[in-house]
């Protein structure tokens, strides 16, 4: 799972600012939040915020905010003003990363990009995944899935097409089984039918391995939920002139946060 609330950041605070609101966002195990809104509105600084790339502003005297990340049974609130080499390493445990433009490392093969979350952490797939005994049977399941061929691993990200990229980058931010999985535009340089059946894919196994997903899209056509745990949150107008507000309406559970 993952919760902000009253998280604010600002971007740009020397010259023209703009001002990003968190006002509250629950995702639970097994669920995804769609997030969007128009450019510019604030939806790739809020999954920075929640990714503890960017360090919200201060809150304000007599506020309090907070971000947890964890499972339903079992999670913690994150020290925000913890020193980077903490932050680091609660990413590399808990947080898996989909980029736009896949963001794989280009000197290391598809086999080891895919394999790079769990050596960060030291983890084998075993540690992670009850299921598999090995990284290579793990690969082979999700290759299936994602229909990607396994002639592939052993070749460098630059002979990967668009859409084979980003379904490897999907399986690199999977590997290590986060709590959490971020994923900023991943279908933006997709055509529309490669597009849908990845988003889809993402969907299907967020559900099945029960991992909380943040999702950055300007597609109103991939947000619709086809049955599955889907939550829409929208940028809204905020209060200052150029700000914009995240709110998916809900209160932080009883005794949780």
């Amino acid at each position: 799972m993952i919760e902000l609330s009253n998280i604010r950041i600002t971007n740009g605070k020397d010259r023209d600012p703009f001002h990003v609101q968190v006002k509250h966002l629950l995702v639970r195990d097994g669920e995804v939040a769609v997030i969007s809104g128009p450019s510019g509105s604030g939806k790739s600084t809020l999954l920075q915020a929640a990714g503890l790339i960017t360090r919200p502003d201060p809150p304000e005297e007599g506020e309090s905010c907070s971000i947890v990340i964890g499972t339903d049974g079992s999670h913690s609130a994150i020290d925000i003003d913890a020193d980077d080499r903490t932050l680091s390493g609660i990413r590399a445990r808990s947080i898996g990363f989909m980029l736009q433009v896949g963001g794989l490392v280009p000197f290391l093969t598809v086999r080891e990009n895919i394999a790079f979350p769990l050596e960060l952490t030291g983890w084998s797939i075993k540690d992670r995944w009850k299921d598999f005994d090995s990284l290579d049977g793990w690969i082979e399941k999700y290759f299936s899935v994602l229909n990607l061929d396994t002639s592939l691993l052993s070749v460098m990200p630059v002979s990967l097409s668009v859409g084979q990229a980003q379904r490897v980058s999907f399986l690199r931010a999977l590997v290590h089984h986060p709590d959490v999985l971020l994923a900023d535009e991943p279908t933006a340089s997709l055509d529309p039918e490669t597009a849908r059946s990845l988003f889809r894919t993402i969907l299907e196994t967020v559900s099945s391995t029960g991992i909380s997903a943040l999702v950055v899209t300007h597609d109103p056509e991939l947000i619709g939920s086809g049955g599955m745990r889907v939550r829409h949150v929208e940028a809204q107008p905020g209060d200052q002139a150029k700000s914009s507000v995240f709110d998916d309406g809900a209160q932080s559970p009883s005794g949780e946060a």
